[in-house]
C-alpha cells in the first residue's frame, strides 16, 4: 500500500475511469441484475478509493503506528464497502 501521492492521484483516477466503465456495463441489463451490477460497480469503486486514500496516508505516515493505523482504516473502510453492496 505503501506509496507516493502521485501514486494515489493516479490509482484515483484509475477508479473512477474502472467505475464509468462498469456502469456503462451494467446498462445493458435490466432489473434487478442491472441493480445488483450497479451496487457492485459501486463497492468496487468505493474500494478502490480506500486503497487510493490509504496509499496517500501512508506516505505521509511517518511511525510504524500511524502505518498501522492508516492499515487498520483502510481495511474497515472497504469492510464497510462490502458491508453496503450486500444490505442494499
Amino acid at each position: 500500500m505503501a506509496g507516493s501521492k502521485a501514486d494515489a492521484k493516479a490509482m484515483k483516477k484509475e477508479a473512477e475511469a474502472n467505475y464509468r466503465v462498469d456502469k456503462k456495463r451494467c446498462e445493458a441489463m435490466q432489473g434487478a441484475e442491472e441493480k445488483s451490477c450497479l451496487k457492485e460497480a459501486k463497492a468496487k469503486n468505493e474500494k478502490a478509493e480506500a486503497d487510493a486514500r490509504g496509499t496517500h496516508e501512508m506516505s505521509e505516515a511517518k511511525t510504524d503506528k500511524e502505518r498501522a493505523e492508516v492499515m487498520k482504516k483502510t481495511a474497515k473502510e472497504k469492510a464497510e464497502a462490502d458491508n453496503k453492496a450486500v444490505k442494499k
